[in-house]
C-alpha cells in the first residue's frame, strides 16, 4: 500500500480487517513509530475495541506527543475503561507531554459519565495549575459535569471565571 493510499484510509473508520491491513501497511512501509500514523492506529482500534492493539501501538511509539497521549486516553474512555484512562492521565503529567485542553475535556467528561466527584475535582486543579481554566472546550466540560453532579454553585463559578 502506498503512502497516499494509507492516508486516505485514516479518515475514517474501517473493520478490524481493514485496520489490521492498514497496520501491516505501516509496518512495511516503515511507519509505525511514527506519531501521526500510530495516533490514528490507535483511533482505529479503539472505534472497533481492541484496546490491546491499540496500547501496544502506544507502547511501541516513542515519540509521545500529546495527540498520541489523547489518542490513548481517549480509547480507554470510550470503552469505558475509567481507571486506564484516569491512570495514562496521570502518568502523561508525570511524562515530558503536558496535557492540554482536549486532554482536560476528556477526563472531565469521563469523571462526569462515571459521577467521580473525587476525580473530578482533582482534575479541576489539574487544570487551574496547566493554565486552562478560561479555555472553553475543558471549562464546558467542567461546567457539565459539575451540574450532573448537582453541584450547581461550583458549575456557576466555573462559567462566570470564562471570559466575555
Amino acid at each position: 500500500m502506498r503512502l497516499q493510499s494509507i492516508l486516505s484510509h485514516l479518515s475514517h473508520p474501517l473493520s478490524l480487517s481493514k485496520t489490521t491491513q492498514l497496520h501491516a501497511s505501516i509496518l512495511t512501509s516503515g511507519l509505525s513509530h511514527d506519531p501521526f500514523f500510530a495516533t490514528n492506529l490507535i483511533r482505529l482500534y479503539s472505534i472497533a475495541g481492541k484496546l490491546e492493539s491499540a496500547r501496544l501501538i502506544f507502547d511501541q511509539t516513542f515519540e509521545r506527543t500529546v495527540y498520541l497521549w489523547n489518542a490513548i486516553i481517549r480509547a480507554y474512555a470510550k470503552n469505558q475503561q475509567v481507571n486506564h484512562a484516569f491512570s495514562l492521565y496521570i502518568q502523561m503529567q508525570a511524562s515530558e507531554t503536558k496535557p492540554d485542553g482536549h486532554t482536560f475535556a476528556c477526563i472531565l467528561r469521563l469523571c462526569s459519565e462515571n459521577s467521580d466527584c473525587c476525580r473530578l475535582k482533582i482534575t479541576h486543579k489539574h487544570l487551574i495549575s496547566a493554565g486552562f481554566q478560561q479555555e472553553m472546550i475543558p471549562s464546558s466540560a467542567l461546567i457539565s459535569g459539575y451540574a450532573k453532579m448537582g453541584l450547581i454553585q461550583s458549575s456557576r463559578k466555573v462559567f462566570d471565571q470564562i471570559p466575555e
